[in-house]
C-alpha cells in the first residue's frame, strides 16, 4: 500500500517471497522447476510478443500451489472460457467477484487474475494470454503423460517443425531491438495471416524472435484450401455489382445476388509475391523493413 507507483513494488516483492521461502524451505527449487519448464515451453516472459508468465507470477503461483507438480497439475483445470481463475493469496477481498470489480478492468483481461499480496489492485498476471495459457497447458499434459527432462530443455521452434518442410519467413523491423522490435514482428504475422487464410489452410503457425539480432522467424505449414462460394452484392446495387464482375469474371447472378466460386490454386511463392506487392504500403506502414521467405 505504501507503493504508489507499480514499478516501486519489487522491494516489496523481495521481501514477501523471502518470506515464503522461510515457511517452505524446498521453495525455492520448486520455483526454479517452474521458471526452467516455462521457459522451455517458450511461455516464459511478459513481453508483448509472448505473452506469458513474469518472473514473478510464477514465484506467487508456486508459493500458493506449494510445489510444481500441484502447479501445473491445477493449472491444466482452467478453462477461461468458462470462467477466469482469480488467486488471492492475502484473501484481500471477500471473493472472486469482488475483485474483479474492484481491479481496473485494463488489468483482468488475462484468463489467470493473480491478486499481487503486496498491491492488491494490481494483477501479477496480467501479461498472461489465453493463447500461451493454452500453449502451457498442452505441454503440462503431455509432461504428466510422459514426464521426461527434455520437458525442462529450451528447444527453438524451428525444432517442432523439423522433417515437416514449413515455409519459414524472415521478418525484419526498424524498431529498438527487445519487447518492441518482436512485438512490432508478432503483430505483422497476426496481418499476415489474414490475408494468407484466403488461400490456404493454415495447418500450424509458430512465432520466434530473437533478440540479439532483432530477427523474426515465422513457420507455417500450409495445406490446400478447398474451393468456397462467396456472395458479392445485390442486384439492385449496379455499380458494386459491376465492380464484383470485374474482379470475377465468373460471377453469376442467382436470385437477388451475384455469386462466385473461388479456386484455391496458388502456390505459396507466387502468392507471397502477390501479397508484398499490393500490401506495400501497409507493409511499409508497419514498420517492416525486410520479408523473405525460404
Amino acid at each position: 500500500e505504501q507503493a504508489t507507483n507499480v514499478t516501486d513494488l519489487s522491494y516489496f516483492h523481495v521481501n514477501y517471497m523471502l518470506k515464503q521461502i522461510k515457511k517452505n524451505k524446498n521453495l525455492t527449487d520448486e520455483i526454479r522447476l517452474a521458471k526452467t519448464f516455462t521457459h522451455a515451453q517458450n511461455t516464459y516472459g511478459a513481453e508483448s510478443y509472448i505473452h506469458g508468465f513474469s518472473g514473478y507470477a510464477l514465484e506467487l503461483l508456486i508459493s500458493y500451489y506449494k510445489t510444481f507438480l500441484n502447479f501445473i497439475k491445477e493449472i491444466i483445470r482452467i478453462d477461461p472460457k468458462k470462467a477466469k481463475l482469480v488467486i488471492d493469496p492475502e484473501k484481500f477481498y471477500k471473493n472472486s467477484q469482488e475483485a474483479l470489480t474492484q481491479i481496473n478492468s485494463s488489468k483482468i483481461i488475462s484468463p489467470i487474475i493473480l491478486i499481487d499480496p503486496t498491491y492488491k489492485e494490481r494483477n501479477a498476471s496480467s501479461s498472461l494470454s489465453e493463447e500461451t495459457l493454452y500453449k502451457f497447458q498442452n505441454a503440462c499434459r503431455s509432461f504428466l503423460k510422459n514426464p521426461s527432462k527434455d520437458a525442462f530443455r529450451k528447444k527453438s521452434v524451428m525444432e517442432e517443425f523439423r522433417n515437416k518442410k514449413p515455409v519459414i519467413l524472415t521478418i525484419k523491423t526498424n524498431k529498438q531491438a527487445g519487447d518492441i522490435a518482436g512485438t512490432k514482428s508478432k503483430k505483422f504475422t497476426t496481418f499476415l495471416l489474414s490475408r494468407l487464410k484466403k488461400e490456404f489452410e493454415i495447418r500450424k503457425e509458430g512465432f520466434e524472435y530473437d533478440e540479439n539480432e532483432n530477427i523474426a522467424k515465422f513457420y507455417l505449414l500450409l495445406g490446400k484450401k478447398k474451393p468456397n462460394t462467396i456472395r458479392g452484392p445485390p442486384v439492385t446495387s449496379p455499380y458494386n455489382l459491376t465492380q464484383f464482375k470485374k474482379a470475377h469474371p465468373k460471377a453469376i447472378i442467382k436470385g437477388n445476388y451475384a455469386y462466385v466460386t473461388l479456386k484455391h490454386n496458388l502456390t505459396f511463392k507466387k502468392w507471397f509475391e502477390n501479397f508484398k506487392k499490393a500490401d506495400k504500403k501497409i507493409i511499409r506502414d508497419m514498420d517492416i523493413t525486410e520479408l523473405m521467405s525460404n
